[in-house]
């Protein structure tokens, strides 16, 4: 999710130390740069940081939960602030962790739409 904020931070981000997150369910630096890029956002990554720069808007695509629920998370609350309608394929796996993400999201008002 940090990944997300910064893309909206008024300068760049540098993120340190983020070995750890490419050997989770999925190689989270590269699927977040990925998908994220498609929104707009402008991120470079090495083996051991990433860049996010900021002052970026987002709009809505068509991007891929890759199976992760963080990932899908992320892309949720990504496309909450984005320009436009955002589809993210398997975005039910996120009940891995949280199975009632988006019933609480819509609570306070995120209008999410699960098929």
């Amino acid at each position: 999710m940090l990944t997300v904020a910064a893309c909206y931070a008024e300068e760049d981000t540098v993120l340190r130390g983020i070995e750890s997150i490419r050997v989770k369910e999925t190689d989270r630096d590269e699927v977040m740069k990925r998908e994220l890029s498609k929104m707009g956002a402008s991120i470079e990554d090495t083996d051991r940081e990433m860049i996010i720069h900021g002052a970026k808007k987002l709009t809505g695509e068509e991007v891929e939960s890759h199976d992760d629920h963080i990932v899908a998370m992320s892309l949720a609350v990504a496309g909450l602030f984005s320009e436009g309608v955002t589809e993210i394929s398997n975005a039910e796996c996120v009940s891995v962790s949280f199975p009632g993400f988006y019933e609480l999201m819509n609570d306070v008002g995120a209008g999410f739409e699960t098929e």
